[in-house]
């Protein structure tokens, strides 16, 4: 889309003006909650633009569709006697009683691991970022390093072993349950009185700031 949007051929650039105009600002701005003209134009890169007949969506040499399309396949899943789908969102008990959730980069995977000491399994899906340079920064970000110590992460490439590696995670939660504790003692402060901690320190600022005039 970005070298659509600045190439040199004028009939290319209106085109590409009126996709982006009608679907990618709109889509991206109902994704990221913001004008599109506040995000970065990396992110406009990731969804590609094909000048040919190919159908595939990824340059994969083998890529999947289901055999009886969509439809099908979610009506299976909503019939399936081992899948459970859940419409009411007013409570989270099923979440936090689980043995072991599944997920990419979702929060829910912090306050799940960290309030039960029980694993997550994530799947390493492409992320979502804001910043393309946050590696200049030299810090690896809590989310991306703390995966292999709450759980353990798989590719796209090894969703063949989800099955084995969610019973390898039950099956040691007790070892988990003691990683996770200690990784919250070492990255996780004030785990839920983290409001009054808060509050207490601005208190102790704004005396010494009185104190001080």
């Amino acid at each position: 889309m970005v070298e659509m949007l600045e190439c040199g051929n004028e009939t290319v650039q209106r085109y590409a003006r009126f996709l982006f105009d009608n679907d990618y600002s709109l889509y991206t701005a109902k994704q990221w909650g913001i004008s599109p003209d506040e995000i970065d134009i990396s992110i406009f890169k990731r969804v590609p633009i094909r000048f040919s007949y190919d159908e595939g969506y990824f340059d994969d040499k083998y890529q999947f569709m289901p055999k009886y399309g969509y439809t099908e396949f979610f009506k299976n899943l909503l019939n399936h006697k081992n899948i459970e789908i859940q419409t009411d969102f007013s409570s989270n008990d099923t979440v936090f009683n689980a043995d072991l959730i599944i997920t990419d980069w979702s929060g829910i995977a912090y306050e799940y691991a960290f309030t039960t000491l029980r694993p997550v399994l994530y799947i390493n899906t492409p992320m979502k970022i804001m910043n393309p340079e946050y590696e200049k920064i030299g810090v690896v970000p809590i989310n991306i390093f703390m995966r292999d110590s709450i759980g353990c992460s798989l590719n796209l490439d090894q969703l063949d072993r989800v099955a084995d590696e969610a019973t390898r995670l039950i099956e040691q939660r007790d070892l988990y349950h003691d990683k996770i504790d200690a990784f919250v003692k070492q990255y996780v402060y004030h785990l839920g009185t983290s409001a009054k901690v808060g509050a207490n320190y601005i208190k102790l600022r704004l005396k010494q700031i009185h104190s001080e005039d």
